[in-house]
């Protein structure tokens, strides 16, 4: 066993915790929320000099194809609910969020709730606790033809040949 490096573990264990990859994991999730789903040709029956496939009864096609479509239904419920969690979980940056609280105010004049206003560059609301405000955002990648343009409040993203026109950026921080 030249090159290989051997890793003993005591008695009982397999392998530790931290051994596990995220791809194995996935790997096995996948494999195992679509074993149901490969397609069987039929049954086998070996004779004496030959294997035969014989066809899926009708009840064989019936109990594969609910068992597909329960696997595919997990697999689907599972993605929806992940999809949820991270739509709930997602909060704004305390970057790109301000919080007054108090009175909401600006410059000494004073607003109600339901009312927005400047504050800079700024776009802040009131609301009957004080105010928030969120800063402008900026783009952080863009295509090649582009570039990134300042702007008074802000930023723009235009082709470097036609500087009037906007290109869309890839991604934003606020």
């Amino acid at each position: 066993m030249r090159g290989k490096r051997r890793q003993w573990f005591p008695v009982g264990m397999v392998r530790p915790p931290h051994a596990l990859s995220s791809s194995f994991i996935s790997v096995t999730l996948h494999s195992e929320m679509s074993a149901g789903c490969r397609q069987p040709s039929g049954r086998t029956r070996q004779t004496t000099n030959s294997v035969e496939s014989l066809p899926m009864s009708v009840k064989e096609k019936r109990d594969h194809t609910e068992k597909c479509f329960y696997s595919s239904a997990q697999l689907v419920l599972l993605s929806v609910c992940f999809s949820v969690f991270l739509l709930l979980d997602t909060d704004c940056t305390e970057a790109s969020l301000y919080h007054m609280k108090g009175v909401c105010s600006h410059k000494n004049k004073f607003f109600k709730p339901g009312d927005t206003f400047r504050r800079g560059c700024d776009k802040c609301y009131c609301h009957e606790f004080g105010a928030y405000c969120i800063t402008q955002m900026k783009p952080t990648s863009w295509p090649n033809k582009c570039h990134r343009v300042r702007t008074k409040c802000g930023y723009r993203v235009v082709y470097k040949e036609k500087p009037l026109s906007e290109c869309r950026a890839y991604s934003w921080i606020g």
